[in-house]
């Protein structure tokens, strides 16, 4: 059994969805070990060439894998021409602008391949999601958050990526993609999805996802994983290597984590188990200095620089033990970038 703030990464289409869409298509590719600094403009050219192919036969509207999509926001309600699928989104302003603005190169390069194929491709930090993920329709409780910063609810019975935790990770199925998990720097792990209504959409999307597997398996040091969702195996689970599962979102504290001044036994916290805490916004991973020194009281720092952060904790000598005296401690954050906090004794509350 994995870590319990570890999770199994579920993703499926509800049955309600594949009952009224019969002719979706669907694939997954999960994919750890991404990094910023990859360089990926060589393949991108080579996939706006492919893009540019398919535009000069005429409009991308009239591109079977955009006509279908196009059927598919008629039936959900939406009007077409003012709710697009990803795919003809971005061929619509590359045929405008002739270029994409880089953001990410995973986003750069998933973005050229969904212009290739014509067929939206959603690019998931798999760190921000709370595991299990679903495409069903909303019942009007899940929040989106936008990426001008604003809070949004869908609309029920609009087709959202809903997670446990209630939040929308994209809006009118294929329309928009939240903020809360797009691909940032500090990305390491993702969930690449792609999904399709056309004729020949199943064999078109299985040649995707193994584009996307061996595009990402050559930019990266990483072993995508791709899988074929369909109706008789509609669900993908996975767990990164090792057998651990992905983090959840919003863990609560497991023996041992409490996060209080008690000093630190190798096993847990003797003074404050079994109270339980919220993993403060933004901290990932364990600190690497909890059984170097037990002597020296603990505390988690107040500020938190990012969603991705690191921290191993280093402490001056202490001096003093008395009441309402104080020590300073520094956690050191991956990057080279540092927070400064101060520990008192006592548990904070």
């Amino acid at each position: 059994m994995g870590h319990p703030l570890l999770r199994t990464m579920v993703f499926w289409h509800d049955a309600k969805i594949r009952a009224d869409f019969p002719e979706l298509a669907a694939g997954v590719v999960l994919a750890a070990g991404i990094t910023s600094d990859a360089d990926v403009t060589e393949a991108v050219t080579r996939l706006w060439a492919r893009a540019d192919e398919r535009l000069a036969g005429g409009s991308e509207a009239e591109l079977p894998e955009i006509q279908a999509w196009r059927r598919a926001f008629a039936r959900m309600g939406l009007k077409p021409t003012q709710y697009r699928c990803a795919s003809e989104s971005l061929l619509r302003r590359y045929k405008k602008e002739r270029s994409l603005p880089s953001i990410h190169p995973l986003v750069d390069l998933c973005n050229a391949l969904s212009m290739a194929y014509a067929i939206p491709v959603a690019v998931l930090d798999a760190d921000q999601v709370d595991w299990p993920l679903q495409v069903r329709y909303a019942d009007g409780t899940e929040t989106y958050q936008a990426f001008s910063g604003e809070t949004e609810q869908p609309r029920p019975g609009e087709v959202v990526f809903a997670d446990a935790g209630g939040s929308a990770h994209a809006r009118r199925w294929t329309n928009r993609q939240s903020a809360g998990s797009a691909v940032r720097p500090g990305t390491s792990t993702v969930l690449i999805v792609a999904e399709a209504m056309h004729e020949s959409a199943a064999a078109d999307v299985a040649r995707l996802i193994e584009e996307i597997s061996a595009a990402v398996a050559a930019a990266w040091p990483a072993r995508p994983r791709p899988a074929m969702l369909t109706a008789q195996q509609p669900r993908f689970e996975a767990a990164p290597e090792g057998g651990q599962g992905t983090r959840s979102a919003t863990p609560t504290w497991p023996r041992g984590g409490c996060g209080c001044s008690a000093r630190y036994s190798g096993r847990r916290h003797e003074r404050c188990w079994p109270r339980r805490r919220r993993w403060p916004a933004g901290r990932r991973g364990w600190p690497t200095t909890w059984a170097a020194a037990p002597a020296i009281r603990r505390r988690w720092c107040r500020r938190s620089p990012g969603p991705r952060a690191r921290w191993a904790w280093t402490a001056r000598p202490r001096t003093s033990s008395g009441p309402g005296r104080e020590r300073r401690g520094r956690w050191s954050l991956a990057g080279g970038t540092s927070a400064s906090c101060r520990s008192r004794p006592g548990p904070r509350t």
